[in-house]
């Protein structure tokens, strides 16, 4: 599934909203409860090797909770 595939789900199948809370980091797009504005997803760019791979190519990462 690619990121705006994975926004427009969430967005249509849960009452979230998104948002780019970071200058320093445009990429990084947080979920939030729409009631609560509580963060349960956020859905970032990330060098494969801060994810202790080889490469330096960029991945998405998504982290749930």
């Amino acid at each position: 599934m690619d990121r705006d595939t994975l926004r427009q789900y969430i967005l249509e199948n849960y009452a979230a909203v998104n948002d780019f809370p970071w200058i320093s980091n445009p990429t990084y797009e947080v979920f939030r409860h729409e009631s609560s504005k509580k963060w349960f997803g956020l859905v970032m760019e990330l060098p494969r090797h801060r994810l202790g791979e080889p490469g330096d190519d960029m991945v998405t990462v998504t982290n749930l909770s």
